[in-house]
């Protein structure tokens, strides 16, 4: 038997070329027995991932997942882009819990709204411009596009105020759609925007996206008023809603929070997150 001084073991630096644990034993390196390739290996032989090695968690942490992943939204639904980010779901999360009260839900929505703006604004243009610090003369990057924000009233509005703070110098534009509640169609109530909305992009709040035809209206009357560079922010969609927008304005990209399992027979998002204007204002 060797003595414990010539035996010697460390599951991080004793590896081999191919990234197998090794032991060194009177001067000679060898395979770990755990390590050896076996002659009687089966289809049943534990995957790699699940070996157990020494200072490691245990493998059941690593188990391979048994059920299927859901599908991408990349995959089905080409104008969409949901936000998977861990921060944004917490919060919307939170938002979803019916025993959030009309102050912390509000809050939320500003900070999803405020988080989500900085992709969505991703592609605006931005020009290179020479500018002097307070040591030497540097480049940097200038949006000179005229950018709107135009919330569908109401819920809309807990969205854009928080976008607002982010970029202070965009214009505000509204619009009032009201959602016939047996027919489901929208009504449209008041339609304020600003001139000229083709000068830059344009940005349609609305936090929910049921049944799309709110959201196609508004796009509607917005293409109507003269934009050209359209996309929407909304906190949850709908699969119906998505493709109802994808049919009527294709190339109009939606950013979400969440898509949502689908729609019940009253056009509610289930599993949603109730109501969001009477939420928002405690109007519920």
């Amino acid at each position: 038997m060797q003595a414990l001084s010539q035996l010697s073991y460390s599951p991080i630096s004793n590896l081999s070329a191919f990234g197998r644990p090794t032991s060194t034993i009177a001067g000679k390196t060898t395979l770990s027995d755990h390590a050896k390739p076996s002659s009687q290996s089966t289809p049943d032989a534990p995957h790699p991932r699940q070996i157990a090695v020494p200072g490691r968690p245990s493998p059941a942490r690593y188990a391979e997942p048994t059920m299927p992943p859901a599908p991408s939204p990349k995959t089905h639904y080409p104008n969409l882009v949901v936000f998977d980010h861990p921060l944004i779901q917490h919060k919307l999360t939170l938002m979803r819990d019916k025993t959030t009260g009309f102050m912390a839900f509000r809050s939320l929505m500003r900070q999803i709204a405020a988080l989500m703006v900085f992709e969505v604004t991703r592609t605006f243009h931005a020009e290179r411009i020479q500018v002097d610090t307070p040591l030497e003369q540097t480049t940097g990057s200038r949006i000179n596009a005229q950018i709107t924000v135009v919330p569908v009233l109401r819920a809309g509005l807990g969205m854009a105020d928080a976008i607002l703070e982010v970029m202070p110098e965009a214009r505000v534009g509204h619009l009032g759609l009201a959602r016939d509640e047996k027919t489901l169609k929208p009504i449209s109530y008041l339609s304020k925007l600003p001139k000229h909305l083709n000068a830059g992009p344009v940005i349609l709040v609305d936090p929910m996206l049921a049944t799309g035809g709110s959201a196609v209206a508004a796009l509607t009357m917005l293409r109507e008023a003269g934009a050209d560079d359209l996309r929407m922010i909304a906190l949850v969609a709908s699969p119906e809603g998505v493709t109802t927008l994808g049919e009527h304005h294709p190339d109009v990209k939606i950013y979400a929070a969440a898509l949502d399992r689908g729609l019940d027979e009253r056009g509610y998002i289930r599993p949603g997150l109730g109501d969001a204007g009477d939420r928002l204002y405690g109007t519920t």
